[in-house]
């Protein structure tokens, strides 16, 4: 079941699944984009940003995902299960974690990592 809230984003519209999947639709007429396979659940709401989309699965990692075509350009250890949403502000990404811990990421840091 779907438990993310959805992101629309230009003509994608982007959903979590429990089964640890991250699913791209087309808005206008609802065929799969892409998807992406995170391994555990997904309840986290994707963020679109310049750099692709950011998404976090139940077990603690932070991905990028390209937004062509849904692969993984980066990975990242929370070190605990993130919660529901971040905040996102061009150049900074946000992510709060069940810990309590607020975890601060600047695309520049995001985008040196994944040339």
């Amino acid at each position: 079941p779907v438990r993310s809230p959805v992101t629309l984003s230009g003509e994608m519209l982007i959903y979590g699944d429990q089964r640890g999947r991250v699913t791209v639709l087309d808005k206008k007429n609802g065929k799969e984009l892409w998807h992406f396979e995170g391994g555990s659940p997904v309840d986290f709401e994707a963020i679109v940003t310049s750099a692709g989309i950011f998404t976090a699965t139940a077990e603690g990692t932070l991905y990028l995902l390209d937004r062509r075509d849904g692969r993984e350009l980066l990975s990242y250890p929370l070190g605990s299960l993130p919660s529901l949403g971040a905040a996102w502000h061009e150049p900074w990404l946000a992510v709060g974690t069940s810990t309590g811990k607020i975890m601060i990421f600047h695309l520049a840091m995001i985008a040196e990592k994944t040339k």
